[in-house]
């Protein structure tokens, strides 16, 4: 990998943690049972779709390919 990969590798990693820092904030909300529930399901829902994709671009920045598990 060289170093625009891992640069590009610690980007997306961020951008995970990013994602995962929503979904956690997503279920304070549910907690409190503040918002919409149908508002907290389409969030919790782009957050999967979003970490999927992100995982997905990582692997490829780190020279796994699309299919690499």
């Amino acid at each position: 990998m060289g170093r625009r990969g891992a640069h590009r590798a610690r980007t997306l990693r961020i951008a995970a943690g990013s994602v995962l820092e929503v979904a956690a904030g997503i279920e304070l909300l549910a907690h409190r049972r503040a918002g919409a529930e149908p508002a907290r399901a389409r969030v919790r829902l782009l957050c999967g779709r979003l970490s999927a994709l992100i995982a997905g671009l990582i692997r490829r920045a780190e020279g796994g390919g699309a299919g690499s598990p």
